[in-house]
């Protein structure tokens, strides 16, 4: 018997037993690891921003992976490498056991030479432990269900959170800000704007456009977005099945031939996260992907955005997002609106990167 990490937030561990708590599940990056699961492993799960121990799960059979959306168990994520399993020991978020009474005895927090760090242990899953430690978690559960101790869920752990994998491990952003405002009927016209702008300028400079399916209805000024000129219904990329669900609900697409030329996500509500999300997303299924990536959002959001992609999150990807993703606000695409599509034919690339969009790149000390 092996002793195996496995991540939840209090939102996926509910969706977990609402299915029946049989299946747990991973990303399509870890199927190499999950492979070495074996019947009669141990899956330890820890319930991240809660910080804290909620149940041991017992592998049943082999790892297998499931693409077929109709089987998907989790909103954020369809995590296709997924491994039977039985609930052998569980608490609830509120009586789960605190990581922090056990950093001193646990091998996986104790080698970690900072102590403020000792969450680099919590990084990724399914990740093995050592008998030592899973037999300590194992017997904690077991004390905790026998003398259950109810303590407040921190608030953290029940706002909506995305889990990100990047290549340092798994980390959680929330999908929105604390003040994120509801979706008025302004900003969703200001959104539809931006995204016609930009539908209209790349058929201009001679790229095709993909609009999401969802969006192809709305209308600006009387067209609709699926209608503009040198629009596409459909993509024919060479990607994987995940990249594909990711890039194809991107906000606009230019593409060059087969190609994605560039992919631009327009955030007009206090929460940028979304957009963000999905770009890197994309970036992690396919990480030799070379596209160029925009974030397009209103001027006074200039350095919010410059301050997420520059997370820490993101900093520690391969290739660290702000060296991906530029910004272009909303008053130079307006500007770009008095041009007209004239003058926009005889415009170049390098002028959206150069000259139209700023970049997002930390300032040098």
């Amino acid at each position: 018997m092996t002793y195996w990490l496995n991540l939840f937030t209090v939102e996926t561990w509910r969706e977990f037993k609402d299915v029946g708590g049989t299946v747990s599940g991973f990303s399509g990056r870890r199927w190499n690891t999950a492979q070495r699961l074996q019947p009669g492993d141990r899956l330890l799960c820890y319930l991240v921003r809660a910080y804290r121990w909620i149940a041991v799960l017992k592998v049943t059979g082999p790892a297998y992976l499931d693409e077929d959306e109709s089987h998907r168990i989790w909103a954020q994520a369809l995590y296709p490498v997924r491994v039977p399993v039985e609930i052998e020991l569980e608490l609830t978020p509120e009586t789960g056991v605190p990581v922090a009474d056990m950093l001193d005895d646990l091998q996986a927090t104790r080698s970690i030479e900072r102590r403020d760090r000792w969450g680099m242990a919590f990084r990724g899953s399914p990740v093995r432990w050592t008998d030592v430690d899973g037999e300590l978690v194992a017997r904690a559960v077991e004390d905790a269900i026998a003398k259950p101790i109810v303590r407040e869920v921190p608030k953290a752990a029940l706002t909506s959170v995305a889990v990100v994998e990047t290549d340092d491990g798994v980390v959680t952003v929330p999908k929105e800000d604390e003040d994120a405002d509801e979706v008025q009927a302004e900003t969703a016209t200001e959104h539809t704007h931006m995204q016609y702008l930009l539908a209209r300028m790349g058929a201009a400079m001679g790229y095709d456009v993909f609009i999401p399916a969802s969006d192809r209805g709305r209308v600006w000024r009387g067209q609709a977005l699926g209608a503009v000129p040198r629009a596409v219904e459909h993509l024919r990329l060479p990607l994987v099945s995940q990249a594909m669900r990711v890039i194809q609900n991107i906000d606009v697409l230019w593409l060059d031939r087969d190609a994605v030329q560039a992919a631009f996500e327009v955030e007009r509500t206090t929460s940028i996260y979304s957009g963000i999300l999905r770009m890197t997303d994309l970036l992690a299924l396919q990480p030799n992907l070379d596209i160029s990536c925009f974030l397009v959002a209103p001027d006074d959001r200039r350095d919010r955005v410059r301050e997420q992609v520059n997370r820490a999150t993101f900093a520690r990807m391969r290739r660290p997002l702000s060296s991906i993703c530029r910004y272009i606000p909303f008053s130079a695409l307006v500007e770009e609106e008095q041009r007209g599509e004239k003058g926009w034919r005889h415009l170049r690339f390098s002028y959206i990167t150069d000259e139209l969009a700023e970049t997002l790149e930390p300032d040098e000390l």
